[in-house]
């Protein structure tokens, strides 16, 4: 048992003298002096012992039990070492550092090789793995894994061990110790590599680095020098595969180190959330309570720059806390609540249009069909059968496929209410339909007022919208066009309101619906030619509807003229399909629809123009070239007339897609930075009715033919 100090032997009296209590002997006044002595000689100087320092009477605290004279006071120092040392063991390694920084008897007791197995146990209790480094104390160790402080300074520092280097760096040590890979350079296998010597910032969800540490860097740097001063490189080569190995056996005998301070970091990162967790939990309970919705709690963070502050802090909530941040929880709450109601009228919004739109589409009696139907082959008129020839000019002959088909023409537009809001709506002459749908009530009660008005909302659309749309392209289309005839030798038109019995019409035709039906009367979509009553889709012909083009009518008219029947009707040359033939073309045969022919030719007119232009430059340079526009619907060519109609059994096989064909360009418009190809069947036709070359040459006028994917 160590020796007992001052302080504690005092102690071990007063608790003596307390439990037996005797009087100090009074010094006597009458007591007989001692006589002094004769003897005159000079006495050698005695030194006087020096008299232990007063000590204050301690105050005694009143006693409890005044039956009992005895003090009870807990002395460990009374209890065996033995003891002591074996209830030491279930204290916690940060508690017997404190402890043996008490005093010094722990001091002495604790920091002694002996009691090394106490602080073993104490490392086992929690789960924490032996010293990587057996020459560490086992104090030094725990102060290394519990004391927040750094290893380099002895600053604080609240960071985590770094379990390869074991070290605990604060702020500034680890910017000035950690080097990166591209400091150690080729010595990065000689050291320790770290990726807990710089930890991340707090909540930072990003990948750790690699670090080294400088030390050991400088130390690897040093040995290097060593050997380069007495030029033994192969003791350097010796010392360095020494090295590798011993980084390789320190990696295996930190990994358990390096495990449990992976779980300490995901059990403290787990306690902060948890403690979030607890601190939402608290201030939704509270909102909850003040009469907010769940669903307005949890849109506000979107609304409220102070929101995710508030709530993602690891500090339980308290009132004084709970008073400073409410007032900005509530604005966030009132804009979040806002947005709500907004929305979810915008939505009833929705439905009453979805309900509306359903019911237009699945009413047929809003729709009008015009139905092309053909007459019997045999009923034909003779005069018409003997003016036609029978070939593949002939527009309709014995072999092409006729088949009736029916237009639908819509009485609303086909985005009923898309992007149109009230105001718009009233603009353009729909306030009935605007009125109905900013009545906010609930579906039930809409339902049944909208049933009710479902008549005249009809009767308004059939006479109102779709007559003012037919009335404003008509104003765009030139005046001497005349209706389609109703009937002819070979079709007749009739006009039916809903799906009932298309043999029994109920729908005169009016005169405006006829001139829209015109063959040449084309409407325009972006780049592609339509009909009447394609892209008719909002409610009026100013904004985003498709508009009469009069480029692509007059090609079409000149295509009519061709064909010997300029008032034909666009639903009869939709109904003969892919027929149309150009007859100006210098490819190989492609069979196109009347809406096809009309692009082609448009498209055609385009590249003349680009290939004109380029031309034009190419003159100012003397590389001008001869070109003819075969395409011109005003050219009058009577051997290639503009378009044939080739009958499905008598048309070429195309090329379908995917297959192999032999392509040759045309080196006359390379030399203008024009580009031509065509199969190498037609180049030379193209060479000598757009070039004006009598004999073209290969090599000169064309290249030689390259195989090609169509």
């Amino acid at each position: 048992m160590p020796a007992l100090t001052r302080s504690k032997t005092g102690a071990i009296k007063t608790a003596v003298v307390e439990s037996d209590p005797k009087p100090p002997p009074k010094r006597g006044a009458t007591g007989k002096p001692k006589p002094r002595s004769k003897h005159k000689s000079t006495p050698k100087p005695v030194p006087k012992a020096k008299s232990p320092p007063k000590k204050r009477p301690r105050r005694k605290a009143p006693r409890a039990n005044k039956g009992s004279d005895t003090k009870m006071v807990f002395q460990p120092t009374v209890l065996p070492l033995e003891l002591f040392l074996e209830i030491a063991r279930y204290i916690s390694p940060l508690d017997l550092i404190h402890l043996s920084r008490a005093a010094r008897v722990f001091h002495s007791a604790f920091m002694s090789r002996s009691t090394a197995d106490v602080w073993r146990a104490t490392f086992a209790n929690i789960g924490l793995p032996p010293c990587p480094d057996e020459t560490m104390a086992e104090p030094r160790y725990a102060a290394l894994m519990f004391l927040e402080q750094c290893t380099t300074c002895r600053k604080p520092a609240t960071r985590y061990i770094d379990p390869i280097h074991l070290a605990r760096l604060c702020y500034g040590c680890g910017k000035r110790m950690a080097l990166g890979p591209h400091h150690v350079g080729q010595y990065s296998n000689l050291i320790p590599r770290s990726i807990f010597l710089v930890p991340l910032y707090p909540r930072s969800k990003a990948k750790r680095s690699e670090w080294f540490h400088r030390e050991q860097y400088q130390k690897i740097v040093e040995k290097r020098d060593e050997f380069l001063k007495v030029g033994d490189e192969e003791g350097w080569n010796v010392w360095v595969d020494e090295r590798k190995k011993f980084v390789e056996t320190w990696y295996e005998k930190t990994r358990p180190l390096v495990r449990w301070v992976r779980d300490l970091e995901l059990e403290y990162e787990e306690e902060l959330q948890r403690l979030k967790e607890a601190r939402k939990t608290e201030i939704e309970s509270r909102l909850l309570k003040l009469g907010w919705y769940m669903t307005d709690i949890h849109e506000a963070s979107d609304y409220s720059n102070r929101w995710k502050a508030s709530f993602n802090k690891t500090k339980l909530l308290d009132e004084e806390d709970w008073n400073k941040i409410l007032p900005h929880l509530l604005e966030g709450l009132e804009k979040a609540r806002a947005d709500r109601l907004d929305s979810e009228a915008f939505h009833r919004r929705s439905c009453r249009e979805r309900l509306i739109s359903r019911w237009f589409c699945s009413n047929p009696s809003i729709s009008l069909h015009v139905n092309l139907c053909w007459k019997d082959k045999d009923n034909r008129m003779k005069s018409e059968a003997e003016s036609v020839e029978a070939s593949i000019t002939s527009f309709h002959s014995e072999d092409t496929e006729k088949q009736d088909y029916t237009l639908e023409i819509k009485n609303y537009p086909a985005g009923l209410f898309r992007y149109w809001s009230s105001s718009i709506l009233r603009s353009y002459g729909q306030s009935y339909l605007a009125d109905l749908l900013d009545q906010d009530k609930t579906m039930d009660e809409f339902c049944i007022e909208f049933k009710n008005k479902r008549g005249k909302i009809a009767e308004q659309l059939y006479k109102g919208w779709i007559c003012k749309i037919q009335e404003d392209l008509i104003g765009t289309i030139p005046e001497d066009l005349v209706p389609v005839d109703v009937q002819n030798p070979n079709f007749y038109l009739q006009g039916h309101i809903g799906s009932g019995d298309t043999s029994i019409p109920d729908d005169p035709l009016s005169v405006n619906l006829r001139k829209l039906l015109r063959a040449d009367v084309v409407i325009r979509i972006e780049q592609m030619s339509a009909h009447y009553s394609g892209g008719i889709d909002c409610w009026t012909s100013e904004w985003g509807m498709g508009q009469y083009d009069p480029v692509l009518s007059k090609i079409a008219k000149a295509l009519l003229h061709t064909l010997q029947h300029p008032n034909a009707c666009y639903l009869e040359m939709r109904a003969l399909g892919k027929v149309f033939l150009c007859g100006r073309c210098t490819r190989e045969p492609q069979y196109h629809t009347w809406n096809d022919i009309l692009d082609h030719y448009a498209r055609e007119y385009r590249d003349h123009e680009h290939a004109c232009r380029r031309n034009k430059r190419a003159s100012e340079s003397g590389r001008e070239i001869e070109i003819v526009f075969r395409h011109d619907t005003d050219r009058i060519d009577d051997e290639n007339p503009l378009v044939h109609v080739v009958p499905v059994t008598k048309q070429e096989l195309v090329p379908i897609a995917g297959a192999i064909v032999s392509m040759s360009g045309c080196k006359l418009c390379v030399e203008i930075g024009h580009y031509y190809k065509t199969e190498a069947t037609q180049i030379t036709k193209h060479i000598k009715e757009v070039h004006l070359i009598e004999e073209p040459v290969l090599g000169e006028h064309y290249t030689e033919p390259t195989q090609y994917r169509v």
